[in-house]
């Protein structure tokens, strides 16, 4: 016999089945793997990068999710340590994400900082696991990200990462 869900858990449901029906659709802009904006971020593609960025972060999610991890910005051949934290709907696991990708349209250092909507895809099963992000903060800085995940987790629905200067 079936149970009926709470009203909150059905909506989250439903909310996280739409999102996956638009990026499969193509409604999303993209591919469905892209971040806020993603049409103009993916523009990108092909031009020179501002920067190089890895991160490392863990992420946990039942219905709604949370991110927190640290890594660093190469930006005009100086290193910067960076904090990640943010919450999100959508997705079942626990995964450990190792990311690396491009920066683009940074022109000051102070732009970096921020909150960077994300649309994701992905998936991770034991030590195998792949997904990409287009990500765009309120500066219009651009990240291409080229992740790695580790861990038990089914990842669809939308994101804040919120990205802070380290120390």
């Amino acid at each position: 016999m079936l149970k009926k869900l709470p009203r909150g858990a059905a909506l989250a449901a439903a909310g996280s089945a739409f999102l996956l029906l638009i990026g499969c659709s193509g409604l999303g802009g993209g591919s469905g793997t892209g971040g806020s904006g993603s049409s103009d971020a993916q523009a990108n593609v092909g031009r020179p990068a501002s920067g190089t960025l890895e991160l490392r972060e863990f992420q946990l999610a039942y219905l709604g999710s949370g991110t927190s991890g640290n890594g660093s910005l190469n930006f005009h051949g100086t290193e910067y340590p960076i904090k990640i934290g943010g919450l999100g709907v959508g997705g079942i696991g626990l995964a450990e994400i190792e990311a690396q990708g491009e920066v683009y349209d940074l022109s000051r250092i102070e732009d970096f900082p921020g909150t960077y909507g994300e649309v994701r895809t992905g998936w991770a099963l034991g030590q195998v696991g792949s997904g990409k992000m287009w990500l765009q903060n309120e500066h219009g800085v651009v990240l291409h990200l080229h992740a790695q995940r580790e861990g038990i987790m089914l990842s669809m629905g939308a994101d804040a990462i919120i990205m802070e200067m380290g120390n």
